[in-house]
């Protein structure tokens, strides 16, 4: 792992603060092996490094006054600071909050939270941000967490077997699709693509619908959507082979590499998320993934298979999908799981309509639409990065205890 204490070393870096001796402060706290790393460096937008030794590296936030830990080394973290320098920054009124994941310490993390280490200044938090599965009972057996304060989480979490956690605990439950979006951009790598408006002018692109087809099984619902698209005749299907599952099993960053490129082929894209726009049952995980993100992040305008929630939240901040030029999904009024139960084929009379554009359209009727549709999402990119520039006050404030609530 990248040594940031060496880093910083190297640089000729002098701290700016005494940092154990530090009184009446704010801590938000993680490990950078932790993938909560990811979403706690977005929280602030003025964060600057102030301290760096062989155990931490802090960041403050003057805006928001607040110190963010990251710890370096997790031998260090649990022999050196949990046993002796711990209690004494909490005792000298300082007040820390712990943000964990999924690092190989985790389960001594929760054990050490719940049932080891008690102070009034110590409170901790989970941040499910990846899109992995999450139910009541896993990864995390939720009932027995008493003491954690918030569960930040990018999907929904489920009931499967009769618990009540969810219901009972809604106040420590915080869901927001946009930040598997945080993940995504930066773990692999999109953050270092140039910032603002992209700049490419394809004056080529084909008459088509690009689709990447990286399919479940023959007979799912996402496939069955994929075939109706793929019978119109104007889908560019890159299809998913034998050598690239062999590929993504070697280097499981190597197939979002070209996916710039690729999505800049045609007119339109296609985008299948991992759970289709069918599965809107409140027992299924609802959640995005990198392939929404790369949607994003480039100009070409998408028609995204997106459960009606994670696609309303999306639309509300403002993003543009293609879908909104044949309809709109949902009431504003009425819950997305809600309205679909109720009206189970709102979302098919969307996607029939785009599938009958494919067949019906035109060269002329094709081309007039992409122009249109061009020009609202060309502003994606821009409004996704003003998303990971802004100051995340809700967040901040819950983790800090400003709100009133548990901090």
């Amino acid at each position: 792992m990248f040594n940031l204490t060496q880093y910083f070393k190297n640089k000729g870096y002098e701290n700016k603060i005494d940092f154990y001796n530090l009184k009446n402060s704010n801590f938000i706290a993680t490990q950078v092996v932790d993938v909560t790393v990811f979403w706690l460096n977005i929280l602030s937008n003025d964060n600057e490094v102030v301290y760096v030794d062989e155990i931490v590296v802090v960041f403050y936030s003057k805006n928001n006054d607040y110190y963010t830990i990251y710890f370096t080394n997790e031998t260090h973290f649990l022999n050196s600071f949990l046993n002796s320098k711990l209690e004494n920054l909490l005792n000298n009124g300082n007040k820390l909050h712990y943000v964990l994941s999924d690092s190989s310490n985790r389960n001594f993390l929760l054990e050490f939270f719940e049932n080891k280490f008690e102070h009034q200044n110590l409170k901790y938090s989970i941040a499910n941000i990846n899109s992995e599965v999450f139910y009541e009972d896993e990864p995390y057996d939720l009932k027995n967490l008493k003491k954690v304060s918030y569960i930040f989480t990018g999907g929904s979490i489920v009931n499967r077997n009769g618990e009540s956690w969810v219901k009972e605990n809604k106040s420590k439950i915080v869901l927001s699709f946009m930040y598997s979006l945080t993940y995504f951009y930066h773990k692999f790598g999109f953050c270092y693509y140039q910032p603002g408006e992209n700049k490419l002018d394809i004056s080529n692109r084909e008459n088509k619908v690009f689709l990447y087809s990286k399919n479940a099984g023959l007979h799912t619902s996402r496939t069955m959507l994929i075939k109706k698209a793929i019978s119109t005749g104007k889908v560019y299907e890159k299809e998913y082979s034998e050598s690239d599952w062999f590929w993504y099993y070697v280097n499981y960053n190597y197939y979002h590499m070209p996916f710039f490129y690729d999505y800049n082929i045609c007119k339109f894209n296609i985008v299948t998320e991992t759970q289709d726009p069918t599965m809107h049952d409140e027992k299924m995980n609802h959640f995005l993934s990198e392939k929404t993100l790369k949607a994003l992040m480039v100009s070409t305008p998408c028609y995204v298979l997106l459960q009606s929630d994670v696609y309303k939240e999306l639309a509300d901040y403002g993003f543009y999908f293609l879908n909104s030029e044949f309809g709109e999904y949902n009431d504003d009024n009425i819950p997305a799981v809600e309205y679909l139960k109720h009206n189970p084929k709102k979302w098919n009379e969307n996607y029939h309509k785009f599938i009958n554009f494919l067949k019906t359209a035109s060269d002329t009727e094709f081309d007039d639409m992409f122009k249109k549709a061009y020009e609202k999402s060309k502003n994606n990119k821009v409004l996704l990065e003003k998303y990971f520039q802004t100051n995340k006050t809700m967040e901040i404030n819950l983790l800090l205890g400003r709100d009133g609530r548990v901090g």
